[in-house]
């Protein structure tokens, strides 16, 4: 009888938005009994360049978020060569310019916040709103991170900020030209 092969193609660590560090992801997929597991932060390949190799397969992945007709969509890469990544260049950029803006105005209010203790405070990964609201809450300002989100930084509040997408065929042509696979996530939410 053939053992039962296991894999999960939509994981995510620390480096964004995931609660787990990369080893610490790699492990549990482990004990879990997948056999293979995919590491797609959100515009970032550092999950997966920090990950251990050794332990299960990893797929090289990412997952860009893009404009479809003025909407915000995610399209995961599989099978990417890390060293042909040159979005995650602009969207790192577009986060640190968002995150600067974020941050000024909430200083004008008379928040106590700074780029550079945010920094201190985030393990990996690509400095977002997240960091901000866990900011927020480790500071007093906020109960939770959901609270710091809904009063402050989601869509809509007075500080949120919004990011500057690439199109749904520019994400593609990107993630072909680093030897990958374009394919959309989460298919039943659009």
């Amino acid at each position: 009888m053939q053992e039962d092969k296991y894999v999960d193609l939509h994981v995510h660590t620390r480096a964004s938005d995931g609660t787990l560090c990369p080893e610490a992801v790699v492990r549990l997929a482990q004990s879990s009994g997948l056999k293979a597991i995919a590491i797609t932060d959100h515009d970032t390949m550092e999950g997966y360049l920090s990950a251990p190799k050794d332990i299960i397969e990893i797929i090289p992945g990412i997952e860009l978020t893009v404009d479809y007709l003025g909407r915000e969509i995610h399209v995961l890469g599989y099978f990417i060569n890390p060293a042909a990544m040159g979005i995650t260049d602009m969207a790192v950029r577009d986060r640190e310019r968002r995150n600067k803006l974020i941050i000024e105005r909430m200083k004008a209010d008379g928040f106590e916040l700074s780029l550079e203790e945010l920094k201190a405070q985030k393990d990996c990964g690509v400095l977002g709103r997240p960091h901000i609201a866990a900011e927020l809450v480790r500071k007093g300002y906020a109960q939770t991170v959901k609270e710091a989100f809904d009063k402050w930084l989601a869509e809509g509040a007075k500080y949120y900020e919004p990011r500057r997408y690439l199109s749904i065929k520019e994400a593609a042509a990107v993630i072909i030209k680093a030897g990958g696979a374009p394919v959309l996530a989460h298919p039943l939410q659009y």
